[in-house]
């Protein structure tokens, strides 16, 4: 698997931006800390300090953050494409009737 490096900082209209790993996309240079060394987080200061929030619950772990974000990230695309996690049908009856499988 070939790994591509990712350009950290680009330049629209003489304005910089730079990559936001966790909103995969590229922000305002203004929206990021920079570090001791002058360079700029790997997170926009938003999703830093939600990262930050989430580590100050007692989740330090790594792979707890990545599990709570798949979590979020799943419940997201399932309302996406119709369920409803307020019904009350759990998510397989919800596919069950979905799918004419009664």
């Amino acid at each position: 698997m070939a790994y591509h490096k990712r350009i950290k900082t680009v330049y629209i209209d003489d304005i910089e931006y730079v990559w936001c790993s966790h909103e995969k996309e590229y922000l305002p240079y203004y929206e990021f800390e920079t570090t001791s060394g002058g360079k700029y987080k790997l997170h926009c200061m938003v999703c830093w300090d939600r990262i930050s929030g989430l580590r100050d619950m007692n989740y330090d772990n790594g792979a707890k953050l990545r599990t709570i974000y798949v979590e979020e990230q799943s419940k997201l695309m399932l309302e996406n494409i119709g369920y409803d996690f307020n019904s009350d049908l759990t998510i397989h009856q919800q596919f069950m009737i979905k799918n004419n499988l009664i």
